[in-house]
């Protein structure tokens, strides 16, 4: 008869009474009237978990609230072979959750007994690729979730690819200290509760702030030099952390800006103002938000912040093909001259002849611009002498950036790891520059070439923090005016 209806109750220090009633086979535990466990919670954290993609890798998960344990089943079957560390702070909880088999103890999932805020020193030695946050006492959340200290710890053990899912049930006040630290994704409600999911900075949201100490390399001059061009009226404009260019395209004049300090107008001819904010999401007065993206939408840099193991933000996919370069003795990787980069570079099939010679004038005119800034690496075969595989940057020291131009690799070398080891090889050459930011340019994101994928794809797995832009905002200006016309 216990399948069809069975009730217990249980006393508990810190959460007081707690009843627990079978009914048709599951269980429905609460506190103080509020759903612990319970198909209703079930669903939710369901429906939340599939936010997160199955192949996000995520191996590492902290929970924080055991709520009788119901979602931890959940959390094993969408990512198997996860290890689940979990805080709860009431023993008894624990003993219900074991006792009425919602939850089982394996060599994968760790319990650790205390209160959270003191839990999180114990656990500060790792970093986790989804924290599941659901701390209450009845139907109030745990005070520490209102504590900025506490939030900016818990985002420190986010690791950078990382999730955080949130629920406050009714309390999404406490969204806007979560905020400050993390970027919110996506915020729902699901029937009573209000749910949140979180992630680093830097994953692909417009309005991530950047690193401090980040200059773009677009507000670097001797970038901007770069595609100066006097024959086509090609100018940099600007002063400050406001550079920007000025080009003529028949009878119309322009001025394209990406930074987020809102350009000045300036008295001159009339001409059309497009500014590009990287982080910005408002609209001052006077500027129109452009209904399309006249920009790449996504862009990302790594940055270099442990010189000694410069490697460690990287997936392990990459870390392992790292590796396996550095033991491979087939091939060496050196820097060459631009006609022999040229050259090779020729000989890719897999792009079409115009964008070949339209990416090669690229790199002549910034050969032409920066000279000896600019490097050529590449991977030689040793037993054939041929070039297999290569990458073009070029350095801009006064924004401590190296940007990437562009790279190949010949099919003979598609399944070596030499793609990786030109990207190691640039790391350690940043390093001896000393600089900080390596730009590996444009990333596919939705409206873009589906054919971009597969390298956004590749260069995405060297601990990428990407800027990802809202539309820009343009303004129209007549000529000899200092104001926007209206």
């Amino acid at each position: 008869m216990s399948w069809f209806y069975e009730h217990q109750e249980y006393s508990s220090e810190k959460n007081g009474l707690i009843r627990c009633t079978r009914l048709f086979g599951q269980w429905y535990v609460r506190v103080g009237g509020y759903d612990q466990t319970t198909p209703y919670i079930r669903t939710m954290w369901k429906r939340a978990l599939r936010r997160i993609p199955r192949k996000s890798g995520v191996k590492r998960v902290l929970v924080l609230g055991l709520g009788a344990g119901g979602m931890i089943q959940d959390i094993r079957r969408r990512f198997p072979q996860c290890h689940i560390t979990i805080v709860e702070w009431d023993t008894v909880m624990i003993d219900i959750a074991e006792k009425l088999g919602l939850f089982a103890r394996d060599e994968r999932t760790e319990i650790i007994v205390d209160d959270a805020a003191r839990a999180l020193s114990t656990v500060a030695f790792f970093s986790f690729d989804l924290i599941i946050i659901d701390l209450f006492r009845g139907s109030e959340p745990a005070p520490a979730l209102a504590t900025p200290a506490f939030v900016s710890a818990l985002a420190r053990l986010v690791h950078p690819r990382g999730h955080l899912l949130l629920n406050v049930f009714k309390k999404q006040e406490l969204f806007s200290i979560f905020d400050t630290v993390l970027s919110r994704h996506a915020a729902w409600r699901y029937r009573y509760n209000r749910l949140a999911l979180y992630r680093p900075w830097g994953n692909g949201r417009a309005g991530d702030p950047l690193p401090a100490g980040y200059q773009h390399y677009k507000q670097s001059r001797e970038y901007l030099r770069g595609d100066c061009d006097p024959k086509r009226s090609v100018h940099v404009m600007g002063e400050g952390d406001c550079l920007g260019m000025s080009w003529q395209v028949g009878p119309l004049r322009f001025e394209g800006y990406e930074t987020d300090v809102e350009p000045p107008i300036v008295p001159g001819r009339a001409r059309m103002i497009i500014w590009q904010p990287l982080t910005r999401r408002d609209k001052p007065a006077g500027w129109h938000r452009s209904f399309i993206q006249m920009n790449f939408r996504r862009t990302g840099f790594a940055e270099i912040t442990n010189p000694a193991a410069y490697w460690e933000p990287w997936t392990s996919h990459a870390q392992r093909h790292r590796r396996r370069c550095l033991r491979d003795t087939r091939y060496v990787i050196e820097e060459v001259d631009l006609e022999t980069f040229v050259a090779a570079y020729q000989q890719v099939q897999k792009l079409s002849g115009f964008l070949r010679r339209e990416f090669v004038k690229m790199v002549r005119r910034r050969y032409a611009a920066h000279g000896d800034a600019l490097h050529l690496f590449a991977a030689r075969e040793l037993a054939t002498g041929q070039l297999v595989a290569g990458l073009a940057t070029v350095d801009f020291p006064d924004a401590s950036h190296t940007h990437h131009l562009i790279s190949f690799i010949h099919p003979s070398a598609a399944s070596s790891s030499v793609g990786t080891g030109l990207i190691d090889y640039w790391f350690q050459h940043a390093i001896g520059a000393g600089i900080r930011f390596l730009n590996f340019g444009v990333f596919w994101s939705f409206g873009d070439a589906w054919s971009w994928r597969g390298f956004s794809k590749f260069k995405s797995q060297f601990g990428i923090y990407y800027i990802h832009r809202p539309n820009p905002l343009v303004k129209f200006v007549g000529r000899g005016a200092n104001q926007p016309r209206g």
